[in-house]
């Protein structure tokens, strides 16, 4: 059926110059992700436009069985491995810039090749077990923005490899037993190991920000070269006495008044996400538009309406 309508669809003369046309298909492609499945449908000039749109973001996780309410259509795992056995690695290579691994099923041997297809990957998430997954993305050279589970960073404290040339944003993610995600004998080698990325400049840590992880980043921060902009630890209410020093407003508190999906999303698409919001919050403590004292920001989702599936 879509072979006798697109081609049926080809045969009828172009409204538009063939730049215009596609102009008009990859705009409306990335304003409305969800509906590039059906822009596929419309001619096979069409789709070879729009398809690798499709493929810009990728969030996997199998309770969801839809994206649309958040403006994204579904993709999974399964899906990505026919693409790649059916047009190459390099189709992803080019496409993929976004992949959140939302989940903690997943085959170490799928995700190996799900990331050696993606070697032009700038932001990515994952969410299982830490040995595997930091050998699996170790050669992901264009890797700007990287969120994993706190104790996978001590994996390349003895890594004589050059790691994450290009890595500027981590976030180091609680593990599932244990609210701080690592233990307090590790918290000095977890955050050394930071030394080892030479361009980061934010840091995220989805914990509470106990006296004990603060003076641990300080002395860390204080004996290494890291050039660290932002330190955001996220919370999910607000703390009554946050231990961080008044004279340093890199130290910021998120309280997330929004879904953890919907943020990510929101900047992977737009660059609207915590991050940016930090930046803008420390940006005005240091101009003296925010009280010195004041650490906390919360994230909203007021301001945002995401678009219509049809």
């Amino acid at each position: 059926m879509e072979n006798s309508l697109s081609g049926s669809l080809e045969a009828f003369p172009r409204p538009f110059p063939p730049d215009l046309e596609r102009l008009i298909f990859e705009v409306t492609a990335l304003s409305r992700p969800v509906w590039i499945p059906t822009l596929m449908l419309v001619a096979w000039r069409v789709k070879n436009w729009v398809e690798p749109l499709l493929y810009r973001i990728v969030f996997i996780r199998p309770q969801i069985r839809t994206l649309g309410p958040y403006g994204f259509p579904p993709l999974t795992t399964e899906l990505l491995l026919r693409t790649i056995a059916n047009k190459g690695p390099q189709f992803l290579s080019n496409a993929v810039q976004n992949i959140n691994f939302d989940t903690f099923v997943l085959e170490i041997t799928d995700l190996a090749i799900i990331l050696d297809a993606c070697t032009g990957l700038r932001n990515l998430v994952l969410n299982i077990a830490p040995g595997p997954c930091l050998l699996a993305i170790g050669s992901l050279n264009h890797l700007c923005r990287l969120e994993i589970v706190a104790n996978a960073i001590l994996l390349i404290e003895d890594d004589v490899r050059p790691v994450f040339p290009c890595l500027t944003h981590l976030e180091l993610m609680s593990s599932v037993d244990d609210e701080t995600g690592v233990s307090d004998l590790e918290l000095p080698k977890t955050y050394a190991a930071l030394r080892r990325l030479p361009q980061l400049t934010h840091l995220a840590l989805g914990m509470l920000p106990t006296q004990l992880v603060v003076e641990t980043i300080q002395q860390v921060d204080a004996q290494t070269p890291l050039r660290l902009e932002s330190i955001v630890f996220l919370v999910e209410r607000s703390l009554a006495n946050a231990p961080f020093p008044e004279d340093d407003p890199r130290f910021v508190c998120v309280i997330y008044d929004i879904a953890y999906r919907l943020d990510w999303l929101r900047g992977a698409d737009t660059g609207d996400d915590y991050w940016k919001a930090a930046d803008c919050f420390i940006a005005a403590k240091r101009a003296g538009a925010i009280d010195r004292t004041q650490c906390e920001v919360v994230l909203s989702a007021y301001d945002y309406v995401p678009p219509p599936e049809s």
